[in-house]
């Protein structure tokens, strides 16, 4: 599977990419960010009282 992303329309004003919800990353007309998943997978930890 693969996902792609780049803007459309950038007049409406600049277009923020960010994975963990915290690092934004700005999007230029001329940018494709690709997604693709991976054949092994990981798992995530949980800490408790910690939110990501």
């Amino acid at each position: 599977m693969e996902i792609g992303l780049s803007p459309e329309n950038t007049d409406e004003g600049q277009l923020l990419f960010t994975v963990d919800g915290r690092d934004t990353v700005p999007i230029s007309a001329d940018t494709r960010i690709t997604v693709r998943k991976v054949s092994r997978g990981f798992h995530l930890p949980r800490l408790e009282g910690r939110s990501f």
